[in-house]
């Protein structure tokens, strides 16, 4: 993703880097499933996602 205006205080500052096009397509096959779920129990909020995992990983 190329954004019109390069000059933007956000890319001033840390380290900014260009996304690899790869990551973004798998992450976005990898989370399409994901969000199937959380529309069909109307829970679109990832923290809630994320914590249960991070819960359910800690419990095993």
């Amino acid at each position: 993703m190329n954004f019109k205006n390069q000059s933007l205080a956000i890319f001033n500052q840390g380290h900014f880097e260009p996304i690899n096009r790869e990551f973004l397509t798998q992450t976005t096959s990898a989370i399409a499933p994901l969000l199937k779920i959380q529309e069909e129990f109307k829970k679109l909020d990832n923290d809630t996602f994320f914590f249960i995992c991070k819960k359910l990983e800690n419990d095993f």
